[in-house]
This record gives C-alpha cells, structure tokens and sequence, in this order.
C-alpha cells in the first residue's frame, strides 16, 4: 500500500500533471490493424515473409502466421514458432511477437549477422494473436477474466492435450 501511494504522488513531486493512460487500442493493435500490419509486412519484405491462415477463430476471424526466412539460403531449416494473445486480455504478447517479427526482418536487410544466421538456418512462424476473439471482446469487457476466453468461452490454454502428441 505505501509503495502505490509514493508511486501515485510521483508525477505530482516531478511537477507534471497526472494524466489518464492513453487508450490502449490507439497504442496496440486490434485483430483489424494486426492483419493490416502483417500485409504490409508482407508487402515491404516479399521475398523474406509470406502469410498464412492456421484456421479461423470461432467468429471466423483468420489466425495469420508469418513465415519468416531467407528462401535462398539452402536447407532442411530448423522450425520455430511463436505465439502471443492465447488470452484475449494480454495483447501485449501479441505485441512483443509484432516486435519480434519487425526487428527480424529489418535487421536482416540491414545485414546484421545474428538475424542473417538465425534466418539462413530457421523458418520462423509467428501467430501474434491466438485468440482473436477474446482481444475484440477485451476492447469493452468490464470483467476480463472472461476476456480471457474465446467465444465459446474457453481459456484456451487450460484445454491442452496433455499427451503432447506422445
């Protein structure tokens, strides 16, 4: 309790007026402007990215993955994938996964090493947003612990097999 307190009184001692969090879908990115970015990702790297749909939500909402890799280099190429927003409340691991793919792909045509390496010898799939229709839930959930779910009402990763494909 006392650490919230001297937290809320900081922006007053440094003489800056408290201000309200911006909106948090002007600053992340909903399933409409996730799929617009990942296009146009597509479009400015086309012979380093390509899209794919992993299905459709229940809603029917595409699950976009980004296939990441340098086609010219020789393989078999080890498989990696990454995922984010399994909980329609969490966007900021859809976020990070974004981020993840951006800087991949510039870094490499800029010509930095460790993504040439990681890119000469990986395919890199990223679905940045698992549960689509929790994230649009979320936008106006007051409760988000049913955010959480999609829209059957599942919390998606409490419902793994628990074989593992063993």
């Amino acid at each position: 309790f006392l650490l919230v307190a001297l937290l809320s009184l900081l922006p007053t001692a440094l003489g800056e007026p408290l201000q309200a969090p911006p909106d948090v879908w002007s600053v992340y990115h909903d399933w409409s402007s996730l799929t617009e970015v990942l296009a146009d990702l597509c479009r400015t790297y086309p012979g380093l990215c390509a899209n794919y749909t992993a299905g459709f939500s229940v809603e029917g909402r595409a699950l976009w993955v980004l296939n990441i890799t340098n086609p010219s280099a020789p393989g078999p190429k080890y498989q990696v994938f990454f995922e984010g927003a399994i909980h329609g409340d969490e966007v900021v691991a859809s976020e990070c996964c974004l981020y993840f793919a951006k800087r991949l792909l510039e870094n490499f045509t800029r010509g930095d090493p460790v993504a040439q390496a990681i890119l000469n010898a990986t395919e890199v799939h990223v679905l940045c947003m698992v549960n689509p229709d929790g994230v649009e839930r979320a936008k106006t959930a007051t409760d988000y612990a049913e955010a959480r779910k999609n829209a059957h009402g599942v919390d998606l990763n409490r419902n793994f097999d628990w074989y593992w494909g063993m």
